[in-house]
């Protein structure tokens, strides 16, 4: 055989060295001609031959692929590369995923990434795939990538949007997802995204920053996977029905099944289902016991009341804890997503409450009653899904409360169904309410309502239309709250104090924080950490995932050599990376490993 001529064997082997990778920053304000920071411009490719010319004062954020596609050769050797010359790392997660199982396996991988390298700038979900697959209606599109973003976020995952400026903007309008940083790539002259984004990439390549997100997610201490809210599990009873267990998870039977590599056959008592949809179930077993705290933690609960004026980026100089409305009777409340994802970002402690819409008198019977109270109890735990809820879930039960509107069989039937359905579903069940309230309700049943509950009471001077001087219009500032008595703490028990229905808190400029004359903001003190309580039931939870990668530092000699012998049968075509790519797609799907 003839010597091969004319051959760029420099360029061919570069070719399998490079990385698609793309790179983005995401931070608090919009990138448009804004100041220059001092990594403002970032690194599109990372070469493992051109080490030595890495700035630390620069960023890379390298495309990883998803869950079963390489995208990056040679990645982890890149990964290390940035991690070792001090270049701040970032990931986009480039999903083409159609499934939710899929989507959680992209999670389980991306949370893989953060807690094997430092990855000190977000995970970033290139949304171009899902936004423009023909097979998905809009609602299985938004779902997919609302999973994705709240399931990072209740993971502590500094996690942003990636996508051509057109993609963006159909994910905005037709999605309704808002709230979530993003990287704009500009797909025509000027950007008419109007989102939140901090970086932009010219029709050139070349990414603008005008944020540093490494200060800003080392200061709220995100992208730790010592923070990881693993899956929970369910254990199959004899009486158990998969189709009732995959409704109640929100997920089909079939991604059930695939996400533990099972099938029907394989479901028998005692198998052991890893539930990637219950973000925390580490509900303690038997007497609740939490960390109490010497000095009382404060907090806030919020609603579509407040709006989305509040300056999150703040809220954490402030606040222990937020407690959040989920919804009222079957109805999500209209910023509880937002709130979530918002006191998520800046790992703040979340709590949750349904405002209850049922009493006894409308119903013809207790049967009833109880019904409605199982479908409300069910649409709060649906609404829950994806979010880390540290704090108790509460059945906030106000208005006319006495025996007129509540028989005292309605009050057991109530109370047992909130207690059973949070309890099974993995958080910690509470009751708001007032002092008043609270006495009716321990009338009715024949027990210690603190013994079943976590109480959250509200109650005392500082609130619009009681006793002091407050009115509408004149807030409470958070240094003026009044503290809780010993004789108040005896009246019920409770752990949370709600304080106040008219605070206000503004930072050291006099700006306001939370809470003005138009959105009053509800204050709270606690007395219970609940954030802090130990994790005793690691038997109800799993690992994160492991997933079988091609090692592309490991074949990467044998592949030019390969690319070498394919270019000599073919007469000078290059199919070498072809027949790698084949190989790569044809790989078998991992098989997840669950903790024994």
């Amino acid at each position: 055989m003839g010597k091969l001529k004319n051959i760029n064997w420099k360029g061919i082997i570069a070719g399998v060295l490079s990385a698609t990778a793309t790179f983005t920053l995401a931070g608090c304000s919009e990138a448009k001609e804004g100041p220059i920071v001092v990594n403002n411009i970032g690194y599109s490719n990372v070469r493992t031959i051109d080490e030595m010319g890495l700035d630390e004062n620069r960023f890379a954020v390298l495309d990883a692929g998803d869950h079963d596609t390489v995208k990056i050769p040679f990645q982890r050797t890149k990964f290390e590369m940035c991690n070792e010359h001090g270049v701040c790392l970032g990931i986009v997660i480039s999903s083409d995923s159609s499934t939710e199982s899929d989507i959680y396996d992209d999670v389980e991988y991306a949370k893989s990434l953060v807690r094997d390298y430092e990855v000190k700038f977000p995970v970033y979900f290139n949304i171009d795939k899902i936004i423009t697959n023909d097979n998905l209606n809009i609602e299985m599109k938004t779902k997919l990538i609302k999973d994705f973003l709240e399931k990072c976020s209740a993971n502590n995952i500094y996690v942003a949007l990636h996508g051509t400026d057109t993609n963006l903007c159909l994910v905005k309008e037709y999605c309704k997802i808002t709230g979530y940083d993003a990287l704009v790539v500009k797909d025509k002259e000027e950007i008419t995204y109007d989102g939140k984004y901090n970086v932009y990439e010219d029709l050139d390549g070349t990414l603008y920053a005008t944020v540093d997100l490494e200060q800003i997610i080392l200061g709220k201490g995100l992208n730790d996977s010592k923070s990881f809210a693993n899956d929970g599990s369910y254990t199959i009873s004899s009486e158990d029905e998969l189709n009732e267990i995959s409704l109640r998870c929100g997920m089909s039977v079939n991604e059930i099944l695939e996400f533990n590599n099972l099938k029907k056959k394989d479901i028998v008592k005692g198998t052991v289902l890893r539930i990637p949809c219950q973000i925390d179930t580490s509900v303690p077993q038997g007497e609740r016991t939490f960390a109490k705290v010497d000095e009382p933690l404060v907090g806030c609960d919020m609603s579509y009341a407040q709006g989305k004026s509040t300056n999150w980026d703040k809220m954490s100089n402030y606040f222990d804890f937020v407690i959040l409305r989920s919804n009222t009777g079957l109805t999500e409340d209209d910023c509880f997503s937002y709130n979530a994802q918002q006191a998520a970002m800046e790992n703040i402690p979340i709590g949750a409450y349904c405002f209850n819409e049922y009493n006894s008198k409308g119903f013809a019977s207790l049967e009833d009653f109880t019904k409605k109270q199982e479908q409300q109890a069910d649409f709060t735990i649906s609404v829950l899904k994806n979010k880390k809820i540290d704090y108790p879930v509460y059945l906030d039960i106000e208005g006319l409360v006495d025996s007129t509107t509540y028989s005292k069989e309605a009050v057991k039937s109530m109370l047992n169904v909130w207690a059973k359905k949070m309890t099974d579903a993995g958080y910690i069940p509470g009751i708001y309410c007032n002092g008043s309230t609270y006495q009716f309700l321990s009338g009715c049943v024949d027990y210690d309502i603190s013994d079943n509950f976590e109480v959250w009471v509200a109650g005392g001077p500082q609130y619009s239309g009681t006793e002091g001087n407050c009115s509408k219009h004149q807030h409470v500032s958070l240094d003026d709250i009044s503290e809780v008595t010993e004789e108040q703490k005896n009246k019920t028990n409770a752990t949370i104090y709600q304080r106040t229905n008219i605070g206000v808190v503004r930072d050291e400029n006099g700006d306001v924080v939370a809470g003005d004359s138009r959105d009053h903001l509800d204050i709270n003190l606690g007395f219970i950490d609940y954030a802090a309580r130990e994790e005793a039931e690691q038997a109800n939870k799993f690992a994160i995932k492991e997933f079988d990668r091609v090692d592309w530092a490991g074949i990467g000699i044998n592949a030019a050599s390969a690319m070498a012998s394919l270019v000599l049968l073919a007469g000078g075509s290059i199919l070498g990376v072809r027949a790698i790519k084949k190989k790569l797609n044809n790989k078998s799907k991992p098989k997840v490993k669950m903790k024994k």
